[in-house]
C-alpha cells in the first residue's frame, strides 16, 4: 500500500464516549465502516494509477534508452562504412579497389567494431570483391538484391538500411547497411555493405527484465517486424498495420506511448516507440498490462482480506467501544498492528514535531527502536541533513510543514537519516492530522528506494559507459567533443584529439587468449588516466582504440608531449596472469582551430586517417594529422 492510501487519522482515531449511545452507534459504526471503505477503494484506485503511470514512464525511459542505443551502433557502423568508402576508391576499368591484402584490411576495420558480423566489397557487375570472412573461391553474386540495384539506381542514396534477410552457413537473420562506390567521374563502382546480425539486438534486448507477456520489437519503417524479443520466427517479417502502435505513429511518427492490444498476438500492453534517429527504424517496448498489474492484484488479495478483517474487528469490538475507553485502546492497538503489516516506514508527529508513532518498518529503516524515537524531535533524529551532507533548517522542513500549512507533502526522492549517520534515500509522503478542525500533528509514510536509484544508475552507465573498462563510450566522447569544440571556439582557444591503437593486439587475443586481452584494455586505459588532466576526456573507440580529448591546450607541442607520456608509460611492463606483456602504440593527433572548421567527425577522422599513417611507417610513435601530405 502507498503512502498516498494510508489514512493518518486510523492510528491515532480517538472516540468522544458519549457520541456512542444505545441508540446511535449503529449508524456511527456504519459511517465508519463505508469511509474505511471509500478509503481502502479510493486507495487501491491511487495504486492502481500509480502502477500504471510508473509502468508508462518506465517503457519511456527503456524506448529511449533501446533507441540511442541502436542508433548509435548504426551510426558507428555508418562511420566505418564511409571511412572505408573513402578509402576504397577504385580507377574505372580496373577490377580491384586498390592493390594490397583486401581481406586483411577488410578485417581488421571490422574487429573495431564488434557489432559488424561481416564487411563486403562489391563490384559494379554485382560479384563480390572481398569481405572480411573467408568466402568461397568463386565470388558470390549479388547483382540483384534490392540494396544493390538501389545504390546502383540512384547515385545520391546515401546510407541504405535493407530488408531482414537469411544468411547462407547458419548464420541466421541480418540486415545489411551498405552505401555506394564512386568511380572518379562519378559513375557507379559498387558498393561496401556491413552485416549487422538482428540475433545482437536480440541478445542485448534480452537483458532486460521486463515481464513474462512483455517484448521489444524493432520495426521497419513500413512496420514490419524486423526483430523482437522474446522472438517467433513466425512474427517476423509481419506488419503491424491496424494495431494501436500503427494508428498512434499516424499521430506521431517520431515517439509516443498508447495502450492497446497487440495486433500480432492479442496481449494487452503499454507500447513505448521511439524513431531510432532519423532512420526508417522503429523501436517498441511493450509492457504488458498482466505483468504490470499483477503485484498490484496480489497486494489487492491482501488488503482485501486485511480490510475484511478489519471491518470485522470493528464490528465486534464497537460495543466494547461504547462501553469504556480500554476497549477502545483495544481497539486501536488493532489498528497499529495492521499498519505493522505494510512493506513501508511510518511515523507520526505531534503538534510539537515530536514522534509518538512508529512502525517495525520504520524502525528497520531507521535504524531506532520505538521507544528510542518516541518524544524524540522528529526532524532533529532523522530529517535534518540533504543528500550531501548540507543542513536542512527546521523553518525549511517539508515534514514540519505539513504540521504548519495542512497541506500533504509528497516527493519521489527524499532522504531520511539513519541512527548510524547514514543516508537513506526514500519516496516520502507527509499528511496533516485534523481533529475537530484542528491541526494535531502529521503522519508520514516512506519507502527505501535504493535499488530503484541502483537500477536507474545502471541504465545510464549501460547508455553512456564502456562495460569493459568504465571509460566513455563513443556517444559520451561525442557529446564532449562538442561542448570542448563549442567552448575553444567561443573563447579562441585550442584542443586536440588523439586516436590510439594498441599495436599488435590482435596477437596477444591469437596467442594468450581474449581474457588477457581484456585484462590488457582495463591497465592501458587506468594508465591512460595517469597520463591527462581531470578534465580531459578518455574513451574506448572499439577492440583496442582508444579516444583522447585535450581540452584545451596552449600550443600543438602540448599534445605531443602527453602522446610521448602515453608512449613510455604503456611502454613499461604489464604483468597479467603470470605473463609478462610489453606494449607499444601509434597515436594519431588532430588539433583545433589548425584543422579549420572540422566538427566533431571531421576532425576525429583525421585523428584516425594519422594513426593509420603511424602504423603504416612502423608504429610504436605518434604523428599530427597537419603534418601528413593533403588527399586529393
Amino acid at each position: 500500500m502507498s503512502a498516498s492510501e494510508f489514512d493518518p487519522q486510523i492510528i491515532n482515531m480517538t472516540t468522544n464516549k458519549n457520541i456512542f449511545k444505545q441508540s446511535t452507534w449503529p449508524v456511527a459504526l456504519l459511517i465508519i465502516m463505508l469511509g474505511l471503505i471509500g478509503v481502502f477503494v479510493n486507495g487501491l484506485k491511487q495504486s492502481y494509477d500509480e502502477k500504471l503511470a510508473r509502468a508508462t514512464t518506465d517503457s519511456q525511459n527503456m524506448a529511449h534508452v533501446l533507441e540511442e542505443h541502436a542508433n548509435s551502433v548504426i551510426q558507428k557502423t555508418d562511420l566505418l562504412i564511409q571511412q572505408i568508402a573513402g578509402e576504397i576508391v577504385p580507377n574505372k576499368g580496373e577490377e580491384k579497389p586498390f592493390s594490397g591484402d583486401t581481406h586483411a584490411y577488410l578485417k581488421k576495420r571490422q574487429e573495431s567494431v564488434p557489432e559488424i558480423f561481416r564487411i563486403r566489397v562489391i563490384r559494379p557487375d554485382g560479384y563480390n570483391l572481398a569481405s572480411s570472412q573467408k568466402e568461397n573461391a568463386s565470388p558470390s553474386y549479388y547483382g540483384d538484391r534490392p540494396y544493390f540495384i538501389r545504390h546502383r539506381d540512384n547515385s545520391a542514396l546515401g546510407l541504405d538500411i535493407s530488408e531482414p534477410e537469411v544468411g547462407h552457413a547458419n548464420s541466421g537473420w541480418k540486415i545489411m547497411l551498405s552505401r555506394r562506390l564512386n568511380y572518379a567521374d562519378g559513375s557507379f563502382a559498387g558498393i561496401v555493405v556491413s552485416d549487422i546480425a538482428l540475433s545482437y539486438f536480440e541478445d542485448f534486448f534480452s537483458t532486460l527484465d521486463l515481464g513474462k507477456n512483455s517484448n521489444i520489437t524493432l520495426l521497419s519503417k513500413d512496420l514490419y517486424v524486423i526483430t523482437r524479443f522474446p522472438i517467433s520466427e513466425s512474427q517476423r517479417l509481419k506488419s503491424v498495420r491496424g494495431g494501436s502502435v500503427s494508428v498512434a505513429l499516424q499521430k506521431n511518427p517520431v515517439k509516443g506511448t498508447v495502450t492497446g492490444k497487440s495486433s500480432i498476438d492479442g496481449v494487452e500492453r503499454i507500447f513505448s516507440y521511439r524513431q531510432v534517429g532519423n532512420l526508417p527504424l522503429i523501436v517498441v517496448v511493450g509492457l504488458s498490462k498482466q505483468d504490470v498489474l499483477a503485484a498490484w492484484r496480489r497486494n489487492t488479495l491482501i488488503y482485501s482480506a486485511v480490510m475484511i478483517a478489519l471491518l470485522v474487528a470493528i464490528g465486534l469490538l464497537s460495543r466494547g467501544l461504547m462501553l469504556n475507553y480500554r476497549k477502545e485502546q483495544e481497539s486501536k492497538n488493532q489498528l497499529r498492528e495492521i499498519t505493522s503489516t505494510l512493506g513501508e516506514g511510518v511515523y507520526v508527529l505531534d503538534k510539537e514535531g515530536c514522534v509518538t508513532f512508529v512502525n517495525p518498518e520504520a524502525e528497520r529503516l531507521l535504524g531506532w527502536s520505538k521507544a528510542e524515537l518516541l518524544g524524540r524531535k522528529g526532524h532533529e533524529t532523522f530529517h535534518y541533513k540533504r543528500t550531501d551532507g548540507a543542513p536542512i533548517p527546521t523553518q525549511d522542513c517539508p515534514v514540519l510543514q505539513t504540521i504548519l500549512t495542512g497541506k500533504t507533502y509528497r516527493a519521489l526522492n527524499d532522504n531520511l537519516v539513519r541512527k548510524d549517520g547514514s543516508i537513506i534515500p526514500v519516496s516520502i509522503v507527509s499528511s496533516p492530522i485534523i481533529r475537530n478542525g484542528e491541526l494535531t500533528g502529521s503522519v508520514a509514510a516512506f519507502q527505501d528506494i535504493t535499488l530503484r536509484l541502483k537500477a536507474e544508475e545502471k541504465i545510464r552507465q549501460l547508455a553512456f559507459y564502456d562495460t569493459l573498462t568504465d571509460l566513455p563510450n563513443r556517444r559520451l566522447l561525442l557529446d564532449r567533443l562538442n561542448q570542448a569544440l563549442s567552448h575553444a571556439e567561443r573563447h579562441q582557444r585550442s584542443l586536440a584529439i588523439m586516436f590510439m591503437d594498441i599495436d599488435h593486439f590482435k596477437n596477444i587475443n591469437d596467442t594468450l587468449g581474449h581474457d588477457v586481452g581484456d585484462e590488457l584494455l582495463k591497465v592501458v586505459a587506468a594508465r591512460l588516466n595517469t597520463c591527462v588532466r581531470s578534465e580531459d576526456t578518455i574513451a574506448r573507440q572499439g577492440g583496442d582504440e582508444f579516444v583522447i580529448v585535450l581540452s584545451e591546450i596552449s600550443y600543438p607541442q602540448n599534445a605531443a608531449t602527453v602522446a610521448e607520456k602515453i608512449i613510455g608509460t604503456l611502454r613499461l611492463p604489464i604483468f597479467i596472469q603470470g605473463h609478462e606483456l610489453k606494449i607499444t602504440c601509434s597515436i594519431g593527433i588532430a588539433v583545433y582551430p589548425i584543422q579549420g572548421t572540422d566538427d566533431a567527425v571531421e576532425l576525429m577522422k583525421k585523428a584516425d586517417i594519422a594513426m593509420y599513417a603511424v602504423k603504416a611507417s612502423g608504429r610504436n610513435g605518434y604523428r599530427f594529422s597537419q603534418d601528413m601530405p593533403a588527399s586529393h
